[in-house]
């Protein structure tokens, strides 16, 4: 069920001041038999120098008619450049599995990372050098930009953090072809990248200024239904 998250994990390279000041993106969820099972949204607002990003992901599904709930509830801060802070709330209730409620934070003071973690009212606490890792799944998938594109015959790599997990792994992106797709009343650019992580991969199609349009997993795809920023 993690590998739903993987919808929203979409990797890219270091983010610059491209992103939009202000937006509003809303995906639906689906199963491989294109069954709606969730919504996904996230808005973007800045502040001053700072860019607050909030997002919301909701499933609520059957298998084998068992029930399934997922919570993933999270925001941050980015200055462009670089994650500030980060909050997640995440809940998974599954059948035949252990139900899960976590907290997590990360906060960058200086020249380290302060991460924590509450599940069952314990506290797990890490500390990790800046330098660890460039970006944090799944929320690097919330910064829209150029830079965020990966053309066709391209590949890059890049250090990813798993809040759930704390642990640090290379992500690969390679980007294999181009299309066009009727969004909002235009037609648009769509460049495909296949998106490859020890936790699942993930094929993703991206618009020019590097909004996600539609992710496919082993389990389902994500697909976009509204994108109202004045970038856009």
């Amino acid at each position: 069920m993690r590998k739903f998250l993987a919808l929203l994990w979409f990797a890219a390279s270091t983010t610059q001041a491209q992103v939009p000041e202000a937006g509003t993106f809303r995906y639906e969820l689906f199963d491989n038999s294109d069954r709606r099972v969730g919504t996904y949204s996230f808005t973007i607002v800045k502040e001053g120098s700072v860019w607050r990003i909030a997002s919301e992901m909701d499933v609520d599904t059957e298998v084998f008619f068992l029930k399934v709930r997922l919570r993933d509830h999270n925001n941050f801060t980015h200055d462009g450049q670089t994650f500030l802070s980060f909050q997640l709330k995440y809940f998974k209730d599954v059948p035949l599995q252990k139900t899960v409620d976590k907290k997590i934070e990360g906060r960058l003071e200086g020249s380290s990372w302060t991460l924590t973690s509450m599940q069952d009212g314990k506290e797990v606490r890490k500390n990790l050098p800046a330098s660890a890792f460039t970006e944090v799944r799944n929320l690097i998938s919330r910064l829209i930009s150029p830079e965020a594109i990966v053309r066709p015959g391209e590949k890059r790599t890049a250090l990813s953090l798993d809040p759930l997990t704390f642990q640090v792994d290379h992500v690969e992106s390679r980007g294999l072809r181009e299309e066009s797709v009727d969004f909002q009343g235009k037609k648009r650019h769509l460049y495909v990248i296949e998106q490859k992580a020890d936790d699942g991969d993930v094929l993703v199609k991206k618009f020019d200024n590097g909004l996600i349009y539609r992710s496919q997993t082993a389990e389902g795809y994500a697909f976009l239904q509204s994108a109202v920023t004045p970038e856009f």
